[in-house]
């Protein structure tokens, strides 16, 4: 292990070149100068190579004086080395001085593997380093991934990106078998601050640390390889690019061409400037020429200065007359505004009025429920006392028929027994007899005609009584029916004002000035196909019970125009911000929806259901931001949140009446089977669906 804190160790692999390194002596080879000294005696040679030994340690001491203490740099500097499952070792971690270090082992311990690791984590290349051939080669055996960390120094004026990085930059290597590999670059609290290659590359630029170049790196293959077959160019290219000479050639040859380039357009300049010097004389010539002509000159001044009083004079007239202009339309607008105040005012007056009339409407229907039943109960008991009297009528009719039917077959009677007693007088025989029984038989007839006649008679009396009992409890009757008819024809005078006031009103419910938004939809002629809205006029409310939950539910939506392309939304936004009514728009498809397979089942009230939508963009549009074909209607709470529990084919949703008057609930079930539920508060502006007026019309009208 390295000896970080000023200790040192030699590695097993040093011994067996001691010989060596006692033969070497500050860098003089005691052999090499044996072979370059000429031939004297062995004692001269002697006493020189004493001489030039002690001369050359003098020196040695004066240039190590010279220096003074050894200081380690604040930044560039490798702090500490990590591998883990990489080649022998599996967690090593080795914290290196700031100076020189020795890594010493026995053979086979890994030490090479501290100085591949580092090339590894720094983006060397796997081939380079005579370890093996890719990275997977080099993962511990039995291992599936290995990491590696560099920590290098980053302190002081010459730091790199310190606010970012701190006093430490951490490199990560991780790698695997599957072939993955990436870097993570940190920061000294540990944080990850990159990990492009891109940034490992501008760190590595920036301390000058060339992995590839023998003079940075030089591996045990390198260095035989460097050693034995490298020649004195390629000493001199790793040279120049340690010292990073070459970068300061190529910034030199840079300059030398910027130089070359600017000398270039400097002779440029300077034929330009002869050029320009010479306009510039032929301009003087010009203006003395023009100061000759100083009278013309003066003439022209005068004439433009009167040229621009007349203008002034001009734009003065027209500013008077476009202040007479904005004078009158002032005027205008005050009077208009006068009238829009009357108007707000005629309309309070008129909802007051409609207000009043719906209670007194309420009031008359309370007092006509009661009336209407004795009126039906009176004109049932009147009914049956007609038929009746009708009946008896009939009756005194065939009685009167039976009474002059008897009375003629009496007086036929009558005569026949005269002409019979005459003729008896006449003849007398057999048939005398015959006549006689005949006779009999007309007085016994005769005297039952006259019995029935007189019972008749006395029954004529009691059918006349009643008759005249039911005409008067008919015509008692009579006097509240009529009574209530009046009271029923004023209501109806009074609903169909609410009728008209309705139609003058059609878009007091909505936002400001969209009656006039409307008109100048209405007058515009560029439209692909004119917008639809606002929303509201399109929708009637067939269950007006819920008219304020589906009011709140839908909120601006019923404000809202659709369009059917980017243009005319373009166009509708224009209108609007000149009308000062600015609401939604949405770009809708016209062909009808077919929402049938979405929908829960016929049982279930749905608002989609509980609507009547007489436009498809609108139905579209509604359905696509709403989803109302998927929201229930319960009328009970409890009901409403186990159907929402239920979690049927087509309900997402169940709204359901609340606490207090208007309000209601909405319940939800999430993706995880929570219950959601959220209050909704009443609707407190004007109704915008047809509801309001028209449903309330419908009740009255079946009232």
């Amino acid at each position: 292990m390295a000896q970080a804190r000023g200790g040192s160790t030699v590695s097993d692999e040093d011994d067996d070149d001691d010989e060596g390194l006692d033969s070497l002596v500050n860098g003089f080879d005691v052999d090499d100068q044996m072979d370059d000294a000429p031939n004297h005696s062995s004692e001269d040679e002697d006493d020189n190579d004493a001489d030039e030994l002690k001369a050359s340690q003098i020196v040695e001491k004066q240039i190590l004086k010279k220096r003074g203490d050894n200081v380690a740099m604040e930044c560039g500097i490798i702090e500490e080395v990590q591998c883990k499952n990489f080649m022998c070792h599996g967690n090593l971690r080795i914290r290196l001085g700031p100076l020189i270090n020795f890594i010493i082992g026995h053979n086979g311990s890994g030490k090479s593997a501290v100085l591949t690791a580092l090339q590894m984590c720094l983006g060397g290349k796997a081939a380079a380093t005579n370890r093996g051939a890719n990275l997977k080669a080099m993962i511990k055996e039995g291992t599936e991934q290995a990491s590696l960390g560099v920590k290098i120094k980053n302190r002081g004026d010459a730091a790199y990106k310190p606010d970012l990085y701190g006093d430490s930059i951490l490199v990560e290597r991780h790698f695997s078998r599957t072939g993955t590999s990436g870097w993570k670059i940190k920061n000294s609290a540990d944080k990850v601050v990159s990990t492009k290659r891109a940034d490992l590359d501008d760190i590595l630029d920036f301390f000058a640390f060339q992995l590839d170049n023998p003079i940075n790196v030089l591996t045990q293959d390198m260095a035989r390889q460097f050693l034995s077959n490298s020649t004195p160019a390629d000493k001199y290219k790793f040279f120049i690019q340690g010292t990073q000479l070459d970068v300061l050639d190529a910034d030199y040859n840079v300059m030398e061409e910027n130089v070359d380039s600017m000398e270039a357009k400097l002779r440029t300049r300077e034929e330009d400037i002869a050029v320009k010097r010479q306009k510039a004389e032929e301009a003087e010539k010009r203006k003395k020429r023009l100061d000759a002509s100083q009278a013309i000159q003066d003439k022209i001044q005068k004439t433009q200065r009167m040229h621009a009083w007349a203008q002034v004079e001009e734009q003065e007239a027209i500013v008077t007359k476009y202040s007479k202009d904005v004078e009158r339309c002032q005027q205008r607008i005050d009077e208009v505004t006068d009238a829009a105040e009357n108007i707000s005012g005629a309309y309070e007056g008129h909802d007051q009025a409609y207000e009043a009339a719906q209670r007194v409407l309420r009031e008359a229907q309370a007092q006509l429920e009661p009336k209407e039943q004795l009126y039906r109960e009176e004109k049932a008991l009147f009914d049956a006392n007609t038929s009746e009297i009708a009946e008896q009528k009939s009756q005194e009719r065939l009685i009167k028929a039976d009474m002059n039917g008897n009375k003629a077959n009496k007086k036929r009677l009558d005569n026949e027994i005269t002409l019979e007693q005459a003729r008896l007088a006449e003849a007398e025989g057999p048939e005398q007899v015959e006549r006689m029984e005949r006779l009999e038989e007309l007085k016994q007839a005769a005297a039952t005609a006259e019995q029935e006649e007189l019972d008749h008679r006395a029954a004529l009396p009691l059918l006349e009584a009643n008759r005249k009992a039911a005409a008067a409890a008919a015509g008692a009757a009579k006097d509240p029916l009529e009574s209530k008819s009046s009271e029923l024809e004023r209501a109806q005078g009074r609903l169909e004002s609410l009728k008209r006031e309705q139609q003058g009103q059609k878009f007091a419910s909505f936002r400001p000035n969209m009656a006039n938004l409307v008109r100048a939809i209405d007058g515009e002629l560029r439209w692909r196909q004119k917008p639809v809205g606002p929303f509201g006029i399109y929708v009637r409310l067939l269950k007006p019970e819920w008219s304020s939950i589906i009011e709140k539910t839908f909120g601006g939506m019923l404000e809202a125009f659709a369009v059917t392309c980017k243009e005319d939304q373009v166009m509708l936004t224009a209108h609007m911000n000149r009308q000062k009514c600015q609401a939604p728009s949405f770009i809708a498809n016209p062909g009808r929806f077919d929402i049938s397979r979405n929908e829960p089942a016929a049982q279930y009230l749905t608002i989609l259901r509980a609507l009547e939508i007489s436009n498809d963009l609108v139905r579209n549009t509604i359905i696509i931001n709403q989803a109302p074909e998927n929201t229930a209607l319960c009328v009970n709470g409890k009901e409403a949140f186990q159907l929402s529990q239920a979690r049927l084919h087509g309900i997402k949703a169940v709204l359901a009446h609340g606490g207090e008057r208007n309000t209601g609930v909405r319940y939800e079930t999430t993706g995880s089977k929570a219950a959601k539920t959220s209050p909704i508060f009443a609707w407190e502006g004007k109704a915008r669906m047809q509801t309001d007026y028209a449903a309330q019309l419908r009740s009255r009208q079946e009232d």
